[in-house]
């Protein structure tokens, strides 16, 4: 019985890369050939575009927390500000 060197999860990883960055650099990188890219790419399809919508959801919601840091980082400097100007008058 064969068994994969890689995982489910590894073999989206790979997969999203190579789409990404072109099969030409990927492949060679990841010592696969056009065959088993292929095969695997049908199989996961599905997986493969869940990872992908989850990756982007993950994205927007780091960029929101950034900029509510962003935001509660200000509103603290201006508060300490407040406070420094109200103790030296």
């Amino acid at each position: 019985m064969n068994h994969s060197v890689y995982t489910e999860q590894q073999l989206i990883e790979i997969i999203s890369d190579i789409d990404v960055n072109g099969p030409v650099n990927r492949l060679a990188h990841y010592k696969i050939n056009h065959g088993f890219y292929f095969y695997w790419r049908r199989k996961l399809r599905e997986k493969i575009l869940e990872y992908r919508n989850l990756k982007v959801d993950s994205n927007i919601q780091i960029d929101e927390l950034l900029a509510e840091s962003q935001r509660l980082k200000i509103l603290l400097a201006e508060s300490m500000l407040k406070n420094q100007v109200l103790r030296y008058v």
